[in-house]
């Protein structure tokens, strides 16, 4: 295994991790509520250390940003953003 591209990946995955967190700090304390928060970022960490729920996490911060489009609290483009961001982390 070439050392390089799992660096390469481990860096890009942090990136993205960091984009997140800036993505949602950007929109404001008041923008997630607690459990929400608590949802997104439990996946991302997840993600971030290769756990086993990782992928059941990720279901449950996806259905959540979903539910923040469908019920107008947040933009279409704003949700697919972060989860951009989110599955970049995988």
């Amino acid at each position: 295994m070439d050392t390089t591209l799992v660096i390469d990946n481990i860096s890009q995955r942090g990136e993205a991790y960091t984009a997140l967190l800036q993505a949602v700090k950007s929109r404001g304390q008041a923008a997630l509520h607690g459990t929400e928060r608590y949802l997104l970022f439990e996946a991302a960490d997840a993600m971030l250390f290769g756990e086993t729920e990782a992928s059941q996490k990720t279901i449950a911060a996806e259905a959540m940003l979903e539910n923040l489009a469908s019920s107008d609290r947040w933009t279409r483009s704003s949700v697919q953003e972060i989860s951009r961001l989110l599955s970049a982390i995988a």
